[in-house]
């Protein structure tokens, strides 16, 4: 394959992946408490995202080979259309039922501006939310297709760009409301990768990941709804290159 391939439309079907051709799937799903950025109208219920994360942790499994790893970043909960939901839980839930095997778990909380920041943005000052919102702590679950025993996991406090904006709104700086901290592809991919490996974001956003991958000698593979911020993450790898 090239170093580089970009997919606009839905990673619940890769039908452009063959069957145990990835090393190495990391992702960070929408967490479904604003409309997905530029590509999705509307907030889905509950029954459909779950629905639709079964498809694309299906298709992860399909593509990995025997030896691939899982790695998902997902708020460990949301306040959501006036329901608490572990987001965290539900995930791991649905990678278990498709057949991986949970073997780390870790925690980060969110860094801005030097500090860990209290109440996250759509919490009040008595920490009750005010509207969606999710929490500052997020869940980092590693699965295996391997049957591998728990080894359990790390805590960490990641940089998040200070102009990371929880509403979705992203301010004139960025190119993406909601992109991947430094540390966090720095974590995963000095622990999971190697030269040479094929790695898939199944929710790709402007392939901050994708670029660290090609400096790294790997080869990218991401899907995203939005054809705007695929045409940003191209742009960013094709100077790799």
């Amino acid at each position: 394959m090239e170093n580089f391939l970009l997919f606009n439309h839905s990673s619940e079907e890769m039908p452009e992946i063959d069957s145990g051709s990835v090393d190495l799937v990391l992702f960070s799903p929408p967490y479904n408490t604003i409309p997905c950025y530029d590509s999705s109208p509307e907030i889905m219920g509950w029954d459909k995202y779950g629905l639709m994360m079964e498809k694309v942790i299906s298709e992860c499994f399909r593509v990995l080979n025997k030896k691939g790893i899982l790695f998902i970043e997902s708020a460990d909960t949301v306040c959501s259309q006036g329901t608490y939901v572990s987001l965290a839980g539900l995930l791991q839930k649905i990678a278990l039922d498709k057949g991986f095997y949970l073997i780390s778990r870790n925690i980060s909380f969110v860094k801005m501006n030097g500090k860990i920041e209290l109440p996250d943005t759509g919490w009040n000052e008595k920490y009750f939310a005010e509207r969606n919102a999710h929490s500052n702590c997020q869940q980092h679950m590693v699965f295996s297709k391997q049957k591998k025993s728990f080894v359990g996991g790390e805590i960490n406090y990641f940089n998040y760009p200070f102009e990371h904006n929880y509403s979705g709104q992203k301010s004139p700086k960025q190119e993406h409301p909601c992109p991947y901290p430094k540390e966090l592809i720095e974590f995963v991919l000095d622990k999971y990768f190697k030269k040479g490996f094929v790695v898939l974001d199944a929710f790709a956003g402007t392939c901050t990941l994708g670029e660290e991958v090609l400096k790294r000698k790997g080869k990218f593979i991401g899907y995203d709804l939005s054809k705007k911020y695929l045409e940003i993450g191209r742009k960013r790898m094709e100077k790799v290159k």
